[in-house]
């Protein structure tokens, strides 16, 4: 797992399902689609949930539900936005400035992820 974050989770994911004499499958995600979606919009609601209690992240997201910016796909989990900036939505990535400096999400992410919830009629 790339994620310091996840590896966390899984060892305490790990622990409790040993204490209730649980077993785990791995399934491709290609295989598994629906689950692949839902645990991803979890994932994503989770991010603005704790946007809003963070006062920089919350200018943030605010900025990015209030601004219009040109949002297209152009591939799998990328988009373009403002005609010039790659978001990658998988990997909370970024190839703007603000998010190269921080390393934090930026408006634009939050942007393709608040605009994926309303799609799906979650915000």
């Amino acid at each position: 797992m790339r994620s310091e974050n996840l590896r966390e989770l899984h060892k305490r994911a790990s622990e409790i399902a040993t204490s209730l004499a649980a077993n785990f499958e791995w399934i491709p995600r290609e295989e598994n689609a629906e689950a692949d979606a839902l645990s991803r919009e979890a994932y994503y609601e989770a991010i603005l949930e704790e946007a809003k209690s963070e006062e920089a992240k919350r200018a943030r997201l605010e900025r990015a539900e209030k601004e219009e910016m040109e949002v297209e796909q152009v591939g799998e989990n990328l988009y373009r936005v403002k005609g010039k900036y790659i978001v990658n939505a998988e990997r909370m990535t970024c190839t703007c400035a603000d998010f190269k400096v921080r390393g934090e999400i930026c408006k634009h992410i939050f942007k393709i992820l608040t605009m994926k919830m309303r799609r799906e009629g979650r915000k």
